[in-house]
């Protein structure tokens, strides 16, 4: 059989997946030898010169290397602004090869060549950089996007190569420095469980303890994917990403552009397109909100750029995979039932198989929204910069202003130096830094400021006073006019004007913008007459006359067009603000000066939170800088208050608007920015907090991803739920009752006295019935903030009366001083589940607290860790003394009930998130989050599962674990799931091993 384009497609990527993995030096060379011919092949029958291509699908073209060439001249009937641009011919050939048609007329070559340079023409703008080149005209880069464009990755990371020991990759580790390379050369090491032990299976070789890993791609995500939903907050890079690539892709010259490391889905024709647009669209004659409503707003944007007289093959191209539809800000679509259509009129169109990539914002990506988008891959999310691709971001701007003599050459490298040295030690700097969008401006300042702020009302505030400086300083450009502020105070009776009435009238328009029309990009737009007419209503309060007011109104606008940047016009009468985080941050000094602050900014928030949080974050980050610390602290109660006015505020407002409130804290930079308030009482309020936050945790109302973060949040407040000092424990031991009950908060839940069947959850296997006493099980697996007392005690030299034998012997002889992973920021949230720990540890642990609640504790009970039969009985028995197969009944697991792989977490969560999975007697994770520590012997279930162990040595295969983590899938989330593991393993970056205490009788 005939090899064609698609077979050799196939063959090249199965060899380059073979490429990644660990090989001999023999192998590689020979793979690689391999991979150079099929590729050879591949370029020679898709013949780019013309020849037939067929029905190709080019989705299918994964990693294929093709033989392209850029044209340089662009000469198509109509007006390409700028200069001309290479356009790849690859994209083109490609683009008519997937849409049928083999041999295109010059006419149709000649219009989809003109629609490319307009794509780059349009989408390689990098806004800011283009606004201070008007502004600094003296001294200012030309920039575009792809000058300082940076390589993007998501959050997951990859497998490289795994080995028995770490140092096998030293080398590695020194060359993939994310501190000094970008993500592409990036490496990490991670220590792999040890699933069997050699010292018990000497006939199985040791599996690899170590894995290098390298963070995925965003190009990579793209191709592997024919739909991807890509996540991000503000300014973290996802409508570049998008531009950047659309741009690759329409003049890229090389058959692997270098621009697009980790690309494998070959040329294809990029579409971008405005969801903001689109949704705009959707609610005027003729729109449709759905997916051919969607697919006529793509071919009109496309006809728009030139595409004329090609809608079928574009369609053709679609659903054959040779097109790639880039829809940019599914978040800026303002409204929020309309968002959720746009939703759905994306997932509608996909469903032809066409490539599609959706960009949002993390926050907006609701339930609601992501509903639609559940038959694709999971949305991938983007990193943060690491100080390598900050590096480089630096060094390619200063490059750049260099190679155009903006500045030397030497005082480049200076600089360069200088500012990457501030991100690299001064950890505020470089926290803004990891947004590409903060980066931008930090580059900004110090480009034409050298200034450097410290946080990110900080650097909003130096960019907008480096714009306004403008108008009160008169530039050193030869034969420069005088500024704005001296041309208007020309006129005596404006002698008291200030900058701060321009500026204040500037803020009030962005305030008026961001509730107005939205551009593509998510900014408000405003029509000329608005603008003008603000700005003559300021004039006129100074009794100048409307004609006057209207010529200086005049002024103003030619001044805020033509010189400064600050307006952008839009086309026709529109008028916008340079960027979206420009708007919010103005509109939030507006907002935030507002006598009725409290009840406007909850009616913003109310009706689209997405839309004005960060407008809300910025004002009160500007408030705790300044003198609006009541404000601040006033609104914090505001949001948390039981009332408004006469109207009592339900559990479904109350507590969506307690979780915004501890945002809010938390943007403001926590309790201390309020220090020093006297018209709110502070502790009450933090009281307040506290208990709201608990109040969410431990309802249905939110969605589980909010009760997550609202855990989160109180870990840091410390979460009341959780005795911590000795005081809490004897006060929670004190609140025990002998009720069972899946009601009431307290810590310690009563099991009852019973005779329970242990064991026989499968088919033929064997059961026991088993009597156990009255005890009472932990609500909660153990926490950080419980364990944390224990570490500064517990492992020191005098604590050997706590520890097993074997225990201590094990301690001593690896220097043990802290669980694993008790120095990784994703396990040391105060109120997650400890993990890490071996059971030697937490045996020692239950001994070290029995001794400091001596006397509180009932008489011949201490705590311990539970049994087998404790634990099962406990999981699966409800008030009528049923066994069921999950704690919360008979219904199948859902992240709202339990965490596990599918709440897609990647860590333990906040104890206690999901209430409607809670046991019978309250207990809460019982199954998901973490695996638990047991007491008894794995091999003596279940006759003998009710018997405490009396001690295991490092050699015992035979301690239980029960309950599943965040890791498992749905299988092991059930009371029936079981798990066992030496007494001193400990690594948990997987299978996260946690504890549950108990207060028991003393061994049976």
């Amino acid at each position: 059989m005939n090899d064609t384009p698609e077979s050799l497609a196939r063959q090249i990527a199965d060899v380059e997946h073979d490429l990644t993995q660990p090989l001999s030096p023999r192998t590689k060379a020979t793979l690689e030898q391999e991979l150079a011919a099929l590729r050879q092949q591949h370029a020679a029958l898709l013949n780019l010169s013309g020849a037939q291509i067929g029905d190709a699908r080019f989705g299918d073209m994964a990693g294929g290397n093709l033989d392209k060439h850029t044209q340089g001249k662009v000469d198509v009937p109509g007006e390409v602004r700028g200069a001309a641009v290479g356009v790849n011919q690859g994209t083109i050939q490609i683009f008519f090869g997937s849409a049928g048609i083999s041999n295109p007329a010059d006419a149709q070559r000649a219009l989809v060549q003109h629609y490319l340079a307009r794509v780059v023409e349009t989408c390689d703008r990098l806004r800011l950089s283009g606004l201070v080149q008007r502004e600094r005209r003296d001294a200012s880069p030309a920039l575009t996007l792809s000058h300082v464009y940076v390589v993007l990755a998501a959050e997951t990371w990859e497998r490289v190569d795994a080995a028995e020991r770490a140092d096998t990759f030293a080398d590695a580790l020194t060359a993939g420095d994310p501190a000094v390379v970008l993500p592409e050369a990036t490496r990490r090491v991670i220590e792999l469980p040890r699933e069997v032990d050699p010292r018990h299976t000497a006939k199985q070789p040791a599996a690899p303890r170590f894995r290098l890993e390298r963070p995925l791609l965003l190009t990579e995500a793209l191709s592997r994917h024919r739909q991807v939903v890509l996540l991000g907050g503000p300014g973290s890079g996802k409508s570049s990403f998008v531009r950047h690539l659309a741009v690759a892709l329409a003049h890229g010259e090389d058959a692997q552009p270098p621009t697009l490391p980790g690309w494998r889905a070959g040329w294809l024709l990029p579409l971008y397109a405005a969801l903001g647009e689109f949704a705009a669209w959707t609610q005027q004659p003729g729109g449709t909100l759905d997916g051919p409503g969607l697919w006529r707003y793509l071919l009109a944007q496309a006809q728009a750029y030139g595409l004329t007289g090609l809608d079928e093959p574009l369609s053709q191209a679609f659903n054959k995979g040779g097109l790639l539809v880039l829809l940019d800000g599914l978040d800026e679509v303002a409204d929020p039932s309309l968002r959720v259509g746009v939703a759905r009129a994306v997932a509608k169109l996909a469903e032809a198989g066409g490539r599609v990539v959706v960009t949002c914002r993390v926050r907006s990506f609701d339930q609601a929204v992501a509903a639609p988008f559940a038959s694709w891959t999971p949305p991938v999310t983007l990193a943060p910069f690491a100080l390598g691709q900050m590096r480089h971001f630096v060094a390619g701007w200063y490059a750049r202003s260099a190679d155009q003599g903006v500045i030397v050459a030497d005082e480049a490298t200076r600089r360069v130096t200088e500012l990457t040295d501030r991100l690299a030690h001064l950890h505020s700097l470089r926290d803004l830094g990891q947004t590409p969008l903060l980066l931008t401006m930090i580059t900004l300042l110090h480009f034409y400021e050298g200034k450097l702020p410290e946080d990110r009302a900080d650097l909003y505030e130096d960019l907008v006073e480096l714009w306004l400086n403008r108008w009160r300083v008169r530039s050193n450009e030869p034969g420069a006019p005088l500024p704005l502020l001296a041309k208007l105070k020309a006129d005596k009776s404006l002698g008291f004007l200030k900058d701060y009435h321009l500026r204040n009238t500037l803020e009030r328009l962005a305030y008026d913008a961001h509730q107005n029309t939205l551009a593509h990009d998510g900014r408000g737009l405003l029509h000329r007459h608005l603008v003008r007419g603000a700005f003559e209503d300021l004039f006129a309060q100074f009794e100048i006359g409307p004609g006057l007011a209207a010529e200086k109104a005049t002024l103003v606008l030619e001044h805020l067009e033509c010189e400064s940047g600050l307006l952008l016009s839009e086309g026709g009468d529109l008028y916008g603000v340079p960027h979206l985080s420009y708007e919010e941050y103005l509109a939030g000094c507006h907002l935030g000066q507002q006598a009725t602050f409290h009840a406007l900014a909850y009616a913003h928030w109310q009706r689209d939170p997405g839309r004005w949080r960060e407008v809300i974050f910025l004002a009160l980050g500007r408030m705790v800088r300044g003198t609006g610390r009541e404000t601040a602290a006033g609104w914090l109660a505001f949001l948390l208050s039981a009332a408004h006015g006469d109207r009592v505020r339900g559990a479904a407002e109350r507590q969506p608007a307690a979780v915004f409130a501890a945002e809010c804290l938390e943007q403001m930079g926590g309790k201390a920015a309020l220090i020093g308030v006297t018209t709110v009482g502070l502790p009450e309020l933090w009281q307040t907090l506290v208990a709201s936050l608990a109040e969410v945790i431990e309802g249905n109302v939110l969605p589980v991803a909010e009760r997550i973060r609202a855990g989160s949040v109180l870990g840091d407040l410390d979460d009341p739920r959780i005795p911590v000092t000795p005081d809490d424990w004897r006060r929670e031991l004190g609140r025990r009752s002998e009720g069972f009950t899946v009601a009431g908060d307290h810590y310690w839940r009563y099991v009852r006295p019973e005779t329970y069947q242990i064991g026989g959850w499968n088919k033929g296997e064997p059961s026991a019935k088993i009597t156990l006493p009255a005890f009472w099980l932990a609500r909660f697996p153990l926490t950080v903030a419980q364990y944390a007392p224990f570490v500064a005690e517990g492992y020191g030299k005098d604590a050997e009366r706590w520890w097993t034998p074997e225990g201590w012997m094990w301690k001593q002889a690896n220097q043990r001083t802290e669980p694993w992973g008790w120095d990784k920021p994703e396990y040391r949230g105060t109120n997650q589940p400890v993990i890490g720990v071996a059971w030697y540890e937490v045996t020692a642990f239950c001994a070290w607290l029995s001794e400091r609640l001596q006397g509180a504790l009932p008489v011949g009970y201490l705590v311990r860790l539970p049994t087998e039969a404790e634990w099962e009985a406990t999981a699966a028995y409800d008030a009528q003394m049923q066994r069921r197969p999950y704690p919360w009944g008979d219904a199948e697991p859902t992240p709202e009930r339990a965490i596990y792989d599918e709440s897609n977490l990647g860590r333990p969560a906040p104890v206690g998130c999901c209430p409607s999975g809670a046991a019978a007697c309250g207990a809460m994770d019982m199954v998901g989050n973490v695996w638990e520590w047991i007491a008894s012997s794995h091999k003596g279930y279940p006759a003998q599962s009710g018997v405490v162990g009396k001690g295991f040595t490092t050699d015992d295969y035979d301690v239980p674990l029960r309950g599943a983590s965040w890791y498992d899938n749905r299988t092991n989330v059930r009371c029936g799931a079981r798990f066992r593991n030496y007494p001193d393993f400990d690594f948990d970056l997987y299978f996260g091993r946690g504890v549950r205490v108990c207060v028991s009788p003393r061994s049976r």
